[in-house]
């Protein structure tokens, strides 16, 4: 009875902080550890109650722990970020090498003109074609990425590009990376 009397007061005396006086009273003499439980649950529920924000060392704690994951994912999402321009450069000389292929039967030549192609490159993707009636090479680079990186193909009768890189078969795409 004393433990459950104890409980009760203390879930009691949470709202109201001066009630220990009112636990002594209510909890009997014979009950001595279930009153110097209650008395120090309520001594720690008002320590609790009169602070106020975080310390120094818990702040630095959790600056320290975000530093760490920045440290963890920036790098990660750079590379993601890269292969996301390449993914785009090479569906852009992929889709460039089918309508090259519709505009020499159309045509019977090839073509320099992304107009004439209905050809429109992706968002940051700078494509640079190099045409003749019998073959054709492109490049495409990324304005996120350096000169030096970037993608290549040719087709029909064409000379491969030989910067940033050089594909060994027609109508293959190379990149850098």
């Amino acid at each position: 009875m004393g433990q459950e009397v104890g409980s009760q007061l203390v879930l009691a005396c949470r709202f109201f902080p001066g009630c220990a006086k009112l636990v002594d009273l209510l909890v009997k003499s014979d009950f001595v550890s279930a009153r110097t439980r209650v008395r120090k649950h309520l001594v720690w529920i008002m320590k609790m109650q009169q602070r106020k924000g975080f310390t120094v060392v818990e702040l630095l704690i959790v600056a320290v722990i975000i530093a760490i994951i920045a440290a963890i994912v920036i790098p990660k999402f750079s590379a993601i970020r890269e292969r996301a321009y390449f993914a785009a450069m090479k569906a852009d000389l992929e889709h460039l090498s089918s309508r090259q292929q519709t505009y020499l039967e159309d045509h019977y030549s090839y073509t320099n003109d992304l107009e004439e192609l209905s050809l429109a490159s992706s968002h940051g993707v700078i494509l640079a074609i190099t045409a003749s009636s019998s073959g054709w090479s492109a490049v495409a680079t990324h304005s996120e990425l350096g000169k030096e990186e970037g993608c290549a193909i040719f087709g029909g009768a064409g000379l491969p590009p030989t910067e940033p890189v050089t594909p060994t078969q027609k109508e293959e795409v190379v990149c850098t990376r």
